[in-house]
């Protein structure tokens, strides 16, 4: 059993003497291409990842140059060239199971370790000693303290050292496999002849040949078979990798939740890279860090949605309403939503890792929680929708085409089609949140909706916005922003049908009610304006009754009150024209008339007409 325990010691030297040389070249690698020159780094970079199919978070370790495909394979020779004599004795010796469990114990330390000397507190978070909270707590105000940048620059090394000790593992574990399956024919070899040899000599019977066959091949040691063990060995060190970055990652929770999209983008999908490696790696779904992302991706998610919500509830309440310039941008952010039906603009695909001047449609100089760090720029809503400032200039009657319709719209509904943007942004870069974020786009265009007839149906932008009175034009502005959404709301269902499953896409019909929503607080708005009218009426039947119809008038002279409705009857017309499709025109102008019919019919119908003077008025 000693000289089993020996074997066992110096098999897990070799191994671990082998998997540290390679993690520290890996990583000394890693570093001169991060130092070296910034186009030469550049291009290396790019190169690397190319051939190793690595995302950009480069988490990935094998090398497949021609250059460190020779130095890897010279590695490997020098691994099974030390390991042969010792798997050979380990197997005569009956040691093979105890030295994997012992390079099993150890390499988890190793593992542990490959983090704590990046953070040295996360071995005090890992024990859980009471004695340990302070420094859990330094451990806990650093990470928080690093900026995003620091702190991804940080993880992105965590990632890729853990990786290459998995990889390394996974080469070892190869090698081990290899090499035990070739000794299999060797050790029976050895006694072979000595078999042979007795099967003649006691070849008087078949039953003394059968026990003489027997007793030889029993006596042969035995290889184990190890390849579960090696299989579970390597997915409890990939667990325990993800279970330890997992605990880093958490404290970060409230900080990842403000990010903006391109920040949160380059954490969420680099860390996602690691996870997704290390379940191909070891066959098999690992929970610790998978959990940790997917939880933060949900949190920030709600983050980014309530910003959008309360910034679009800012938007709509300090609206002025007044038609708004549509420029090329609004114009470009309105084509791409249409476009999403049947795919994915250039635009909506966001690299983490550029960052540039000049920003596209749907992106914000300074956004809020997730675009923005101040909520009090709420005031002057960037949106993510450019401001309608360009050399060209557009007037205010400049229409915003949907295809072959126009529509003239507010600034606030300009912003908000920005603010849209934003979400079908996340559907195309994570995926993963396909079917939450779709939620939160029915949630956010119902509050649109809400609001704009709060603010204009309600007379809230009176208070909100210091309107004296809300006017047919208020209205039919508020009914052309209501019928924009209205309009695309097809082109965003058809969007999120591409992402979704067959099974998830009978979600779908929440878009349906959606537009129902809006088609009913439309109509609210078009019955508003009949309803002016309507007041208006009233005020002119008064001046009707005060008429003495039997008095003497100026031959042919019109009474005043039905100047003034004429006047004003004409007028509405004018501003539905201007604002409104013809259809809509027709239908309200239709219901206005109508009622104007119905009511001077009663009112004349209440008048004593004396003499037939007053009959001719």
């Amino acid at each position: 059993m000693d000289i089993a325990a020996a074997l066992s010691a110096e098999l897990v030297a070799v191994l671990k003497d082998d998997w540290v040389l390679y993690v520290e070249a890996r990583e000394t690698d890693a570093l001169k291409a991060e130092t070296g020159p910034a186009s030469e780094s550049s291009t290396t970079n790019e190169s690397t990842e190319r051939k190793e199919g690595s995302g950009p978070n480069g988490t990935t370790a094998n090398a497949h140059g021609s250059g460190e495909d020779k130095r890897t394979d010279a590695i490997n020779q020098g691994l099974r060239d030390r390991l042969r004599p010792l798997l050979l004795n380990l197997v005569r010796t009956k040691g093979l199971k105890e030295g994997m469990l012992s390079w099993r114990e150890v390499i988890q330390g190793e593992l542990k370790a490959l983090v704590s000397k990046k953070l040295p507190g996360l071995e005090a978070e890992s024990e859980g000693s009471n004695g340990n909270d302070e420094v859990r707590a330094g451990l806990a105000n650093h990470l928080r303290n690093l900026s995003q940048a620091d702190f991804m620059a940080l993880m992105k090394g965590i990632y890729r050292t853990l990786m290459n000790g998995i990889e390394r593992l996974k080469s070892q574990g190869d090698i081990l496999s290899e090499m035990l399956e070739a000794l299999k024919p060797e050790l029976p070899n050895r006694r072979a002849p000595r078999s042979a040899t007795t099967a003649s000599r006691t070849s008087s019977t078949s039953n003394s040949q059968s026990t003489a066959l027997s007793s030889s091949t029993s006596s042969l040691p035995l290889i184990p078979p190890i390849e579960e063990d090696l299989n579970d060995f390597l997915s409890s060190s990939c667990e325990l990798a993800n279970t330890t970055v997992a605990k880093v990652v958490a404290f970060r929770s409230e900080k990842h939740a403000k990010l903006d999209l391109p920040e949160f983008m380059d954490f969420f999908n680099t860390s996602w890279a690691f996870v997704v490696r290390c379940e191909v790696i070891s066959k098999r779904m690992i929970i610790g860090l998978r959990g940790t992302v997917v939880s933060q991706a949900k949190l920030w998610l709600q983050t980014f949605h309530q910003a959008r919500i309360s910034q679009s509830a800012k938007l709509v309440e300090d609206e002025v309403w007044n038609p708004s310039p549509v420029t090329r941008e609004v114009q470009r952010m309105t084509d791409i939503i249409i476009d999403s039906a049947v795919k994915d603009s250039p635009e909506l695909f966001i690299d983490p890792t550029k960052k540039t001047p000049e920003q596209s449609p749907g992106d914000a100089s300074k956004e809020v929680n997730g675009t923005s760090s101040q909520v009090d720029e709420l005031a002057n809503p960037p949106s993510t929708a450019k401001t309608p400032a360009t050399p060209s200039k557009p007037s205010a009657t400049t229409p915003l085409r949907i295809e072959d319709r126009t529509y003239f719209a507010v600034k606030a509904t300009l912003d908000v089609l920005g603010l849209l943007l934003d979400y079908l942004k996340i559907v195309v870069n994570m995926s993963m949140l396909t079917t939450d974020t779709m939620s939160r786009v029915i949630e956010f265009l119902k509050a649109f909706n809400s609001r704009t007839c709060q603010v204009v149906l309600g007379a809230g932008a009176m208070r909100s916005a210091g309107l004296k009175n809300i006017t047919a034009k208020h209205l039919a502005l508020a009914s052309q922003s209501l019928s924009v959404v209205f309009e695309l709301i097809p082109y965003v269902r058809e969007n999120f049908r591409r992402h979704l499953s067959q099974k998830q896409a009978v979600m779908l019909v929440e878009f349906d009610k959606l537009k129902r929503d809006y088609q009913e607080h439309q109509n609210e708005i078009h019955a508003k304006l009949v309803a002016i009218m309507g007041d208006r009426l009233k005020a002119h039947v008064k001046t009707l009754h005060a008429i003495d119809w039997n008095a003497n008038s100026p031959e042919g002279g019109v009474n005043t009150y039905m100047v003034a409705l004429v006047k004003e009857t004409v007028q509405l017309h004018k501003i539905l024209s201007r604002y409104l499709t013809l259809p809509v025109v027709e239908f309200v102008m239709s219901q206005v008339l109508a009622a104007i019919n119905h009511g001077l019919s009663e009112e004349y119908g209440k008048i004593e007409l004396r003499d037939q003077h007053g009959k001719n008025r």
